[in-house]
Formats: structure tokens, C-alpha cells, sequence
């Protein structure tokens, strides 16, 4: 199993690295203009028999510390490109949005 933790300023419209293994490449890049201190930590970095990934965030201008699971059972990725677009809001009004990340997913075999 992999895991990265990565605590790093980025400059906005910069794609950065986050994982590699022998089936899966991801790297990001904020959908904003402002730059961002942000750790994130995504275990394992693998979508072959792994159904849950466990991720933490923290992201110091908000003081956002959070950790979640990506369940991924109903979704099995077949080998290509993903671009996947997360956003965080303050509130159930979607109108406060804290954070947007536009994750791409290399996949490079079927997890079948």
C-alpha cells in the first residue's frame, strides 16, 4: 500500500502529483486562482481489489481538517483517462464553496 503526505504552497492552475503504483497515476490541480497550503493523504494508491480509499485533508486557510473514505465498490474503473472534480462547501446551500480539486486518474489496467 502506498501513502503520500504531501504538505506543499501550491500555485494555482499547477498540476501536481499525488500517487503512483503499478495500476493507478493521480495528480490535481485547484479549480481556483488562489494559491493553497493543503496536505492530503490518499491510502492506497491502487484500484485492484480496493474497494475504500482513506483520505485525509487539511487545508490551512480555512483550518479544514477532515477524514473521509472514497468508496469506490459500485464503480470499477476500466483501464483510461478519469478527470474527477471534487468541491467542498461550507454549507448544504452550495453556495460557499471552501475548495474545488480537478483529480485526474490514469488507469493504467482494468481492475477486473
Amino acid at each position: 500500500m502506498f501513502g503520500l503526505f504531501l504538505f506543499i504552497l501550491f500555485a494555482p492552475g499547477v498540476s501536481e502529483f499525488l500517487c503512483a503504483s503499478s495500476d493507478l497515476e493521480m495528480s490535481y490541480t485547484f479549480c481556483d486562482s488562489t494559491a493553497h497550503i493543503f496536505m492530503f493523504n490518499l491510502t492506497p494508491c491502487s484500484t485492484v481489489n480496493k474497494s475504500v480509499w482513506k483520505a485525509a485533508l487539511t487545508w490551512v486557510p480555512k483550518t479544514l481538517v477532515s477524514t473521509f473514505d472514497i468508496k469506490g465498490s459500485r464503480t470499477r474503473f476500466p483501464k483510461g483517462n478519469y478527470s474527477v472534480i471534487v468541491q467542498g462547501f461550507s454549507d448544504d446551500s452550495e453556495d460557499n464553496r471552501l475548495l474545488c480539486l480537478n483529480f485526474t486518474m490514469i488507469v493504467k489496467r482494468d481492475a477486473f
